[in-house]
C-alpha cells in the first residue's frame, strides 16, 4: 500500500510579509529596550539575576516606571561575577569567567550600539580580573587582579592587586594602580570627580582602607592609609576630600563604627570617630549623598529595645549627627545600598530572614529595590535578583 504524500503547504508572498513584519517588530523592540540612550530609557536600575533556580546570573536592566519590563543584557554561559556602569548610563563593565581558560576577564558592554568586547588580557596572563569600578570622567577603568602563577613551578596565586586600565583609545593600556605592583588591595571605589580612589588594603602588616589621590594638592599625600580591619572601604565624599570608613572598636566583640578623615590634610591623618563605640550598633558600611552633607548607614542596633538581627538603612546628617531611620523591618537583612545621582532615591538588596510567623526564612533569595525618600514608598525591582546598580541619565 502506498502511503499518500502529506501536501505541502505553499507560504505565499502576504505570509512572507506578516512574518518578516513580526520579526523586525520583535527586534525593534529589543533594540528600542537594550540600545536607546539613557535620556529614552529613563531612569533603571541594573542587577544580576537569577540567584537561585539553578540559572546562570547575567546583568538585566530594568526602568523605574516599569520593573516587568527588565531586559537581559549580556548573555554568559558561566556567568557575570560583578559589573559596574558609566555614570552617564551608557556603558557597563564587568567581569565574567571564560569556559574554556576559567578565568575571569573585564568586559566593555556599549548600551547603546550593544558592542560588547574584551578589554583585559587576563587569560593569556594566567590572571583572574574581577570588580570593576568605571570612572566618572569616562576615560579609566580600576579591577581587581589576581596574578595565578599557574605555569610557575612551586609558587602559589598572588595577592589581590588594583590595576587601571584606558579606555580612550585601542590596544588599551593597563597598568597597577600608581605604577606600583607592590600595592595590595582590592574593592575600588572612585570620587565622583574622578580626582581619587579608595581601596581597602588586605595586607596583613598594612590591613586598611588606603587612599590615593591623582592631583594632590601641595603639601598632601597622594597615597594614605587609614588602619582598619573590618574589610569594607566606606564611601568618598562627592570631591573626594572625606573619607568615611568602618572599623572595629574597642568595645570588644565584632561591632563596627564610622570613622571620618579629611583626605585634605597633612600627614598624620587623624581620623575622626562618628558614629558611637559603645557596642549599641554596628554600622556596616555607609554611602555619600551628592550633597555630600549626609550618609546612608547601614546599620545593626544591638540594644536590647531596638535589637535586630539584620542591617537596616538609615540616614545620618553630616552637619547635626541626627540619625533618620529609612528601611527598618526586621524580617529582613539590607545592604548594597547606593544614593541616585540626585540623591532623592535608594536602590538597595534585601534578604529575608524571617517569615511572617517568626520562623527562620530557608533558601529565601534576595531582592532588589528602590525606596523613594520623598514619597516614603518602595518599589521592587526584582523578587530574584542581587548586586544592583544605578543606570540613570
Amino acid at each position: 500500500m502506498t502511503e499518500k504524500a502529506t501536501p505541502k503547504r505553499n507560504v505565499s508572498r502576504f505570509d512572507l510579509i506578516v512574518i518578516g513584519t513580526i520579526g523586525l517588530a520583535l527586534l525593534a523592540t529589543i533594540a528600542i529596550a537594550i540600545l536607546s540612550t539613557p535620556e529614552e530609557r529613563g531612569p533603571s536600575v541594573a542587577y544580576l539575576a537569577p540567584y537561585a533556580s539553578g540559572g546562570v546570573p547575567n546583568i538585566w536592566i530594568a526602568p523605574l516606571d516599569d520593573p516587568s519590563a527588565a531586559e537581559q543584557v549580556t548573555f554568559t554561559k558561566i556567568g557575570v561575577f560583578d559589573f559596574d556602569v558609566s555614570a552617564d548610563g551608557r556603558f557597563i563593565v564587568y567581569a565574567a569567567r571564560d569556559g574554556d581558560s576559567d578565568f575571569n576577564d573585564i568586559y566593555l558592554l556599549n548600551l547603546q550600539t550593544g558592542s560588547n568586547q574584551r578589554i583585559t588580557a587576563c587569560q593569556e596572563a594566567e590572571a583572574d580580573c574581577t570588580s570593576p569600578a568605571y570612572r566618572d570622567t569616562g576615560d579609566l577603568v580600576a579591577y581587581v587582579r589576581v596574578d595565578t602563577n599557574i605555569s610557575v613551578p612551586n609558587v602559589g596565586p598572588g595577592a589581590q592587586r588594583v590595576w587601571v586600565i584606558d579606555i580612550r583609545q585601542q590596544p588599551y593600556q593597563t597598568r597597577p594602580l600608581a605604577g606600583n605592583s607592590q600595592i595590595i588591595g582590592h574593592s575600588p571605589q572612585w570620587a565622583d570627580d574622578g580626582r581619587s580612589i579608595a581601596f581597602f588594603s588586605s595586607d596583613i602588616g598594612n590591613s586598611g582602607v588606603m587612599y590615593y589621590n591623582y592631583a594632590p594638592t601641595e603639601g598632601q599625600q597622594p597615597l594614605l592609609l587609614m588602619a582598619s580591619e573590618a574589610g569594607e572601604v566606606g564611601t568618598l565624599s562627592p570631591d573626594g576630600s572625606q573619607l568615611v570608613y568602618p572599623t572595629f572598636g574597642d568595645s570588644g566583640g565584632y561591632n563596627r563604627h564610622l570613622n571620618l578623615v579629611n583626605t585634605t590634610d597633612a600627614e598624620p591623618i587623624e581620623p575622626t570617630m562618628l558614629t558611637p563605640d559603645d557596642g549599641s550598633v554596628d554600622d556596616a558600611t555607609a554611602d555619600f549623598h551628592p550633597s555630600g552633607q549626609k550618609l546612608l548607614i547601614e546599620r545593626r542596633y544591638e540594644d536590647e529595645e531596638r535589637r535586630t538581627n539584620g542591617h537596616q538603612l538609615y540616614q545620618y546628617d553630616m552637619l547635626t549627627g541626627n540619625v533618620t531611620p529609612l528601611v527598618v523591618d526586621a524580617h529582613f537583612q539590607h545592604g548594597l545600598a547606593h544614593w541616585n545621582a540626585t540623591g532623592d532615591k535608594i536602590v538597595f538588596q534585601r534578604v529575608r530572614l524571617y517569615n511572617q510567623d517568626g520562623t527562620p526564612a530557608t533558601l529565601s533569595p534576595p531582592e532588589v529595590w528602590v525606596f523613594d525618600v520623598a514619597e516614603d514608598n518602595m518599589t521592587l525591582i526584582s523578587d530574584n535578583g542581587f548586586w544592583p546598580v544605578w543606570v540613570a541619565p
